[in-house]
């Protein structure tokens, strides 16, 4: 039965579409163990450099640990220390705060590097009358020993005056 508007398509139709170019080889899966497989001998290991890790302290209860009150501070102003090699001075503002720390990192941080930057701080250390000034608190960093010291910072989003737990 005929319908109106319709046009049969015939095999010459298709024509066009049967011939092609294949543009890449399908690969099987034996194949690709092969590469798999020759990839792993060719890639072997280099062999890792055990690090030298310092031998834990001894143990602490949690009471020793709550008596540690660390924050979140923003370094306001990094300055060298004349005189003094070693020291830069760090103005810090812990969340209204404002606290200032010696502390011996001028041989790995220009203060350029340090001002803005959000930094771990042990606040309620003893202040620390120094041949420098006073310092009111420690900066947090890992020491991988020498001049290979690294600051520890906080995510995107803490607070100057944030607590630490």
């Amino acid at each position: 039965r005929a319908v109106a508007g319709y046009v049969p398509i015939l095999q010459a139709d298709f024509e066009p579409f049967i011939e092609f170019e294949r543009l890449v080889e399908r690969i099987d899966k034996e194949q690709v163990n092969a590469m798999i497989e020759e990839s792993k001998e060719t890639q072997s290991p280099e062999p890792v450099a055990a690090a030298h890790v310092e031998p834990l302290k001894p143990e602490c209860t949690i009471e020793d640990f709550a008596k540690i009150d660390l924050r979140i501070a923003k370094v306001v102003k990094a300055e060298a220390v004349e005189g003094a090699d070693k020291l830069l001075r760090l103005d810090l503002d812990v969340g209204g705060l404002q606290r200032s720390v010696l502390a011996a990192i001028a041989e790995m941080y220009k203060p350029d590097e340090l001002t803005g930057k959000i930094v771990v701080y042990l606040a309620n250390l003893k202040p620390r009358k120094m041949r420098f000034g006073l310092s009111e608190g420690m900066i947090l960093a890992a020491d991988a020993g020498g001049k290979n010291v690294f600051m520890l910072s906080a995510d995107a989003g803490a607070k100057p005056g944030q607590k630490v737990l």
